[in-house]
Parts: C-alpha cells; structure tokens; sequence
C-alpha cells in the first residue's frame, strides 16, 4: 500500500532517454559473470555467492514514455543496482548489452535515468545506447504536467 501511494505523490521529472539502435547487436558480452534471468520479476541479476551484484528489469511498457507519445512495442530497462563492491568492473554495460542484445530485433530497447545520474550515463553509452532525448515534466498524481522534451542533454 505504501509503494503504492509513493508512486503517486507529487515530484519534478528531469531524465534523459537513450535508445538502443535497431538491428545495432554488439556482442561484446564477454565475461565470467553469469547472467540470470527470473521470469517472474523480469529480472536480470548476478549473483556472487550469497551477495547480489548486480540487478536490471525490464519493462514492457512505460507510463512516462507513453504520456511523451512513444509507443510500443518496446521495452525499458530500468531499477538498476550495482553493489558498491563491484562497481568500476564493467558489470553494469555488460548486462545492458546482453538485455539489449536479446530485444533489439524484435522491439524498441530505452532506458531512462536521472539527467544527474553520471556514473549511470557513462555505463549506458559504454553499452552502446545513444542519446534520444531529455524527457522534463511535473507528475500529479497519475497526470504529467508541463512536459517538455529537448534533443539537448544539459
């Protein structure tokens, strides 16, 4: 119930929208970390023995995108983690790349992140993805107020 009423309170929106290039499979997904995917919580993770290393969902559908008009079929990667212990191996755009690899032939592949979200970005482009757009608004409740999109990051 809590969860709930958190996603309708009130907030700003600034976050930036990068897309994967159809048809554009980069398969630089080399590593020693196995990748797991959960069906039910649609979720890619790493484990490392008991320590969850790193964690990516996928969405198939978005209710921000879709109130900027950018329809389906696509899907949003997004609740991303990485634990403190692991950041800086490139973990973070190898899971990227191997979600995206598995979509981009048969949808649009977005992410969305936080315009200030530095260390995000730079793993987002490390995996390929291309600047899109920023997407700015001002959610009440379920409605989004005074969206603005601009093709410049700043």
């Amino acid at each position: 119930m809590l969860k709930q009423l958190r996603k309708l309170r009130s907030q700003s929106i600034d976050m930036l929208l990068f897309y994967f290039p159809y048809g554009e499979k980069n398969e630089q997904v080399t590593n020693n970390w196995k990748i797991e995917f959960d069906g039910n919580s649609n979720e890619y993770r790493i484990q490392d023995g008991d320590v969850l290393v790193h964690r990516s969902r996928v969405f198939f559908s978005s209710r921000l995108l879709s109130n900027f008009h950018i329809g389906g079929p696509l899907i949003t990667i997004g609740d991303c983690f990485t634990d403190d212990r692991y950041r800086g191996m490139g973990i973070y755009p190898m899971v990227l790349r191997k979600i995206a690899n598995e979509y981009c032939m048969k949808t649009q592949v977005f992410i969305l992140v936080a315009s200030d979200n530095v260390p995000s970005i730079r793993g987002i482009e490390k995996a390929g993805f291309q600047f899109m757009a920023r997407l700015t608004c001002f959610r009440f409740l379920i409605f989004y107020l005074k969206k603005n999109v601009s093709i410049i990051r700043r």
